[in-house]
């Protein structure tokens, strides 16, 4: 308590987590209306599935952003996308008040304002240990989780009953709102101390051969550290099947709630606040069960029990057992990212925080545009249930082939941990 009560009293980061709650909100109401929008105007898995493969494929450009960060102030990066991202999520609302609104220009839109988050995400990510001590990480994370997982619960619980009541369009328009009261908390979080270098921020000409040449070797540099550490060496490639499988259970979650249950959008907005549930619970337990529980069994267990709900969900035709089993998911997933984020943290140099995370995020997000191309069209080849069953094996049996690896992994990095910073951190040729 007494470590929650300090982070409280750090203005900067309650100010950049007061923001992100607005902004959740606001992006729940968004992804749960744009899902809906694009089955609405469609009527098909497959072209869903494209939705989410345009939302997904902009994932790929991460380690470029994540150059960027490194090189400009990580406030400006968050503020700047913010702004960004709202003038991006009003263009579908003025589409349909002109009456020019279609699938495809719901699909631009969310591909646009997805390039423009993957700026956004490791710059928030990098700037959280400039704000907060070591000792405090955990807390942090957690604290940031649970806030924007309960933004989740409160946001798809009531985005069903909006989706009926106001049409999915109008939910674009408070995230439009929602991403300009973010910018408002950033801007009032003053000048940040940044690892940034200031030196090679923003050119104002275009970049010399040298200067790209130094682009290039940054970029290099985030992604070799990960190749280059066992942890992430480890992970990495799970994460990558598991997004893979994962993918199409989100965006096949409306199907699932209309042609499976039979329970409409209202249902649809249950099973989401069930799953930010889940995160909520999760992230609220992990800093009491984290002392309990090694860091072996919150991961590989929790892979485990992930393939297992999605299974169980692929079974279910009842809205109550569906409801529970999403909230399972949601505890388990919290509990494995709440966990890897921590030790990633830890782990990295503060001035390669902006290319470790966004190359991360790319690396494991791969395979993501494929899978969620393909479960639209699975799904109308077979069954939603089908596709549900098959990812929740496959994540199955990786939370299984990981327990041996993952033994030895996080034994060896406890070990070094306790080492020097320069004797951690691997070498980058």
């Amino acid at each position: 308590m007494a470590t929650y009560i300090r982070l409280l009293r750090n203005r900067p980061f309650v100010l950049l987590w007061l923001g992100q709650i607005v902004s959740r909100f606001g992006d729940v109401l968004y992804y749960a209306g744009m899902l809906w929008l694009v089955k609405e105007l469609t009527h098909s898995n497959t072209v869903t599935g494209l939705a989410g493969m345009a939302m997904a494929l902009p994932q790929l450009t991460g380690p470029l952003a994540g150059v960027l960060v490194d090189r400009w102030p990580r406030r400006t990066v968050l503020l700047a996308s913010d702004l960004v991202r709202g003038v991006l999520v009003l263009t579908v609302p003025l589409l349909a008040w002109l009456g020019r609104l279609n699938a495809w220009g719901v699909i631009a839109v969310v591909f646009a304002l997805s390039l423009v988050s993957q700026a956004f995400v490791p710059a928030k990510q990098a700037i959280v240990p400039e704000l907060v001590d070591e000792d405090g990480l955990v807390t942090a994370n957690s604290l940031d989780t649970m806030a924007q997982s309960g933004m989740q619960v409160l946001g798809f619980l009531i985005s069903g009953a909006l989706i009926v009541l106001v049409g999915p369009v109008h939910l674009f328009t408070l995230d439009g709102l929602s991403f300009f009261i973010s910018a408002l908390f950033i801007a009032l979080m003053g000048t940040v101390r940044s690892a940034a270098r200031p030196q090679t921020a923003a050119p104002a000409e275009p970049p010399s051969a040298a200067s790209r040449g130094t682009f290039w070797n940054e970029l290099r540099e985030g992604v070799m550290f990960l190749l280059n550490t066992p942890l992430t060496r480890l992970v990495i490639p799970a994460a990558v099947v598991i997004n893979f499988v994962f993918g199409p259970v989100m965006v096949l979650l409306p199907s699932y709630a209309t042609d499976i249950l039979g329970a409409g959008a209202k249902g649809y907005g249950y099973l989401e606040g069930a799953l930010a549930g889940g995160m909520l619970l999760g992230a609220a337990l992990l800093p009491i069960l984290g002392r309990k529980l090694s860091q072996l069994v919150t991961m590989t267990g929790g892979i485990s029990l992930m393939g297992l709900s999605i299974v169980g969900a692929g079974f279910s035709s009842h809205l109550s057992w569906s409801l529970a089993l999403m909230l399972l998911n949601g505890v388990t997933n919290a509990a494995i990212n709440v966990t890897f984020l921590t030790l990633l943290q830890s782990m990295v140099p503060k001035q390669l925080h902006g290319r470790v995370f966004s190359s991360l995020f790319t690396l494991v997000s791969v395979a993501s545009p494929l899978g969620l191309g393909l479960s639209g069209v699975l799904a109308d080849r077979f069954s939603v249930s089908a596709v549900y069953i098959a990812a929740g094996l496959t994540t199955l049996a990786m939370g299984i082939v990981l327990v041996l690896p993952a033994q030895r992994v996080l034994a060896d990095l406890q070990t070094r941990m306790q080492q020097p910073q320069a004797e951690i951190t691997p070498d980058l040729a």
